[in-house]
């Protein structure tokens, strides 16, 4: 089975949508190790865990098709860790592109 994810850049950060990215630390933010939460944001790690959890659902059903999944940068972050493993560092930066198609074989 065939997995295409394509990344796009727009995401609604509600209440931190017009705060500038250096003070909210998004680095920390975006990193698989931090522990930092802010309120109604969910932490990097807990979007890995759930990504990888559909992941694997989808593995596990045979299906014999090729998917297209659309999403956002956290989202495509976790499906990159998926396929190629949560750095060390935990740093997500620079791994994935807008408007970029990803092909992975599950």
């Amino acid at each position: 089975m065939k997995l295409y994810v394509i990344r796009h850049g727009e995401t609604n950060m509600g209440i931190y949508e017009k705060i500038p990215f250096e003070q909210l630390k998004w680095n920390e933010f975006w990193n698989y190790n931090s522990y930092k939460l802010y309120p109604k944001l969910e932490s990097m790690k807990s979007v890995y865990e759930r990504i990888s959890e559909f992941l694997n659902e989808l593995k596990s059903s045979n299906r014999n098709e090729n998917i297209l999944i659309v999403t956002h940068g956290g989202t495509s972050r976790a499906i990159y860790w998926y396929f190629n493993g949560v750095p060390e560092n935990g740093n997500s930066t620079n791994i994935n592109e807008n408007c970029r198609i990803y092909n992975y074989e599950l």
